[in-house]
């Protein structure tokens, strides 16, 4: 293609990204936050913010909270063990089902299975039910991560891909910062265990919705190269 503009004098379009040296498209954060992503960058930092508050909030609290519905401290322990087996196992999973559908219906999915689970804990099942529960809870909770990454990895053009990445992990670790010291506000007032659980699910819910309310990836814009042609000088040699 290139030759053949070459010959003729025709523009080239090139199907890579323009970069800052050969045109006006800039990278990085002065890019992330133009009209066509700010919409999206506002959702994924609220997704990866509440994300990780239900995440930081179960690895700290999970068993403490047990403790409190009546279990020992080994039993409580047990259920730290299935919420990290269950983000480990329940994210090998589905991400083979993600390459398939795409990331943000499993990663909404997800969050709405969490959610239920989180909601079904509060019944006074057995504890094998419980723990396969916890498990459950663990899949929307710590197993949906590294696939919302991998969604907004994806969702991303190359030139602001590193500040998305950034910018949502930025937020995400300000809940791992913030749902722990939340919780533990909560648990030092009359609040219901009941109510915590029910806290954490309605937190899943809603990242849930936000998550769906992504919006497509912007077009990217590709811009016409003017390509001069090559004048070949003739060899004297040659007949």
């Amino acid at each position: 293609a290139r030759a053949m503009a070459e010959r003729t004098g025709s523009p080239l379009a090139e199907g890579a990204p323009r970069s800052p040296a050969s045109s006006r498209q800039q990278a990085g954060f002065a890019s992330l936050f133009r009209r066509e992503h700010l919409w999206a960058v506002v959702l994924f930092a609220a997704v990866c913010l509440l994300v990780q508050v239900n995440v930081a909030v179960l690895q700290v609290w999970l068993p403490e909270l047990m403790t409190r519905a009546g279990f020992s401290t080994q039993g409580s322990l047990s259920f730290l063990i299935a919420l990290n087996g269950g983000a480990v196992v329940g994210a090998l999973l589905v991400s083979r089902i993600a390459d398939r559908i795409g990331a943000k219906l499993v990663v909404a999915g997800q969050l709405l299975l969490g959610a239920g689970a989180l909601w079904l804990v509060t019944f006074p099942f057995p504890i094998a039910v419980l723990l396969v529960l916890v498990a459950f809870v663990g899949l929307g909770a710590g197993g949906v991560v590294n696939l919302l990454y991998g969604f907004m990895a994806n969702y991303f053009h190359t030139h602001v891909r590193g500040a998305g990445l950034a910018w949502g992990t930025s937020w995400g670790r300000l809940g791992n910062i913030v749902g722990p010291l939340a919780l533990g506000v909560l648990v030092g007032t009359v609040l219901a265990l009941n109510a915590i659980f029910y806290t954490l699910a309605a937190i899943a819910l809603i990242a849930m919705i936000l998550t769906l309310l992504v919006p497509r990836t912007p077009p990217l814009e590709l811009e016409s190269v003017p390509v001069q042609p090559t004048v070949v000088a003739a060899d004297p040699a040659r007949p």
